[in-house]
């Protein structure tokens, strides 16, 4: 938080200097300050929002991640073949089946992270913005 509020000011300050005018009397320079800081708060609830729910995301992956390792584990026996099954048993399309869903089951909840645009950027510019730092990595 302490990065977040030594930043502050240089924000604060861009704001306040980008809305400037020279001309402008005490009670607008006054109400410009007042306006910036309202802002600049709104920003702040914003990231401190985002960070939030970025790590609610994050926990939620961690599990989908475990809980489909477990269920691939669970039947690891299939990439080596049919195991006990001979060619001809049916069976195995069953248990393969069986593996399948418990797969597919243990991602089930990416699918609802990735629908959940809360805290995700509103226009296509912001996307892509957003996007860049995933590139840049």
């Amino acid at each position: 938080m302490s990065r977040l509020f030594d930043h502050k000011l240089t924000v604060f300050e861009s704001i306040c200097l980008h809305r400037f005018d020279a001309n402008c009397t005490t009670e607008q320079f006054v109400k410009l300050v007042e306006d910036s800081e309202r802002e600049f708060e709104a920003t702040k609830t914003k990231l401190i929002d985002a960070k939030k729910a970025n790590e609610v995301d994050r926990t939620k992956i961690t599990d989908v991640f475990n809980n489909t390792k477990q269920a691939m584990k669970s039947y690891e026996w299939l990439r080596l073949g049919r195991g006990s099954y001979e060619y001809d048993d049916d069976r195995w399309k069953d248990e393969f089946g069986r593996a399948f869903d418990d797969i597919m089951e243990a991602i089930e909840p990416l699918r609802l992270i990735a629908g959940d645009l809360t805290n995700c950027p509103e226009t296509q510019k912001e996307a892509i913005e957003a996007r860049q730092v995933i590139d840049d990595e």
